[in-house]
């Protein structure tokens, strides 16, 4: 990934497209280009539970991109316990 990393950096530094950076280095695909325009996020039962809408741009323009997500939310419950685990013990 620090390939990818320095691929978008460059790009930046140059007047360069970044996103164009990222799609030769990943190598990766464009899929939706666009603005956000909601986004929910709500934390319960130990995951957070999102949603999000996305306003095409660009050739985009016209269209939707919706996505929902479910993280699990990984809080050590002791600090001893985090670092223990971090270090293999």
């Amino acid at each position: 990934m620090i390939k990818v990393g320095s691929a978008v950096r460059r790009a930046r530094e140059e007047g360069r497209d970044p996103v164009e950076a990222f799609v030769k280095a990943a190598p990766a695909y464009k899929l939706f280009e666009g603005e956000v325009e909601n986004f929910t996020l709500q934390k319960t039962g130990g995951f957070a539970h999102g949603d999000f809408k996305i306003r095409g741009t660009g050739k985009f323009t016209g269209h939707k991109f919706r996505n929902s997500l479910k993280q699990r939310l990984n809080y050590p419950r002791k600090a001893s316990s985090y670092i223990q685990a971090c270090q293999g013990s």
